[in-house]
């Protein structure tokens, strides 16, 4: 994992260059729907970009290379960001994303829940036909549970 981690950029720099210079290129010479194929790409090219960066840090957590950074955080503003992120699309899907206030805090590595709960919320809402996704948390004598 750890040497495709390494090689993928590289194999991804010259599409990145390429529609980084198409955009200017283009001027006023195209409509709207090239204007938004263009961004698509873009679009796509840049959550390529991220989940390469994802490979590379469950490698080196993997590896042990790069432990967790744990700290205190308190789930309220984790919900609230993925509640912002997330509103778009399950407003799109007419799908209500409801978050259930929580004053609870977490001791863990912020980045990598977050991460975790970004998935787990983008597939629900994915998968999920009518109704709605809830995120919430619930106590537990060994901690806490985040749910999806």
């Amino acid at each position: 994992m750890c040497t495709c981690s390494r090689k993928l950029p590289d194999r991804k720099l010259a599409p990145i260059l390429k529609s980084a210079a198409l955009k200017p290129q283009l001027g006023d010479a195209v409509d709207g729907k090239a204007l938004r194929v263009v961004n698509q790409i873009d679009s796509s090219l840049q959550r390529a970009e991220q989940l390469i960066a994802e490979l590379r840090e469950i490698s080196r957590l993997d590896s042990g290379k790069q432990m967790p950074r744990r700290q205190h955080f308190p789930v309220a503003a984790l919900f609230e960001s993925l509640a912002q992120e997330f509103q778009p699309s399950a407003a799109a899907k007419t799908l209500e994303l409801k978050v259930i206030p929580s004053g609870a805090w977490l001791y863990s590595d912020q980045g990598l829940v977050h991460r975790m709960l970004q998935n787990l919320v983008s597939n629900a809402i994915k998968y999920t036909p009518r109704g709605r996704v809830v995120l919430g948390v619930r106590r537990r004598p060994e901690g806490a549970e985040l749910q999806v």
